[in-house]
């Protein structure tokens, strides 16, 4: 839950996110965002 109305956590807007993209894009970046941000793999995910 989130303590401050008004504002959405960052779970909340990445779902807001994901759901707004097409189903191949955000099933992509469902599947980068599962790997450890400090793997090549992670750091793509921050340059997407």
């Amino acid at each position: 839950m989130n303590d401050n109305p008004g504002f959405e956590s960052d779970d909340e807007n990445s779902e807001a996110i994901l759901a707004a993209m097409d189903s191949k894009s955000a099933e992509n970046l469902r599947t980068l965002s599962q790997y450890d941000p400090d793997s090549a793999v992670g750091l793509m995910e921050l340059l997407a």
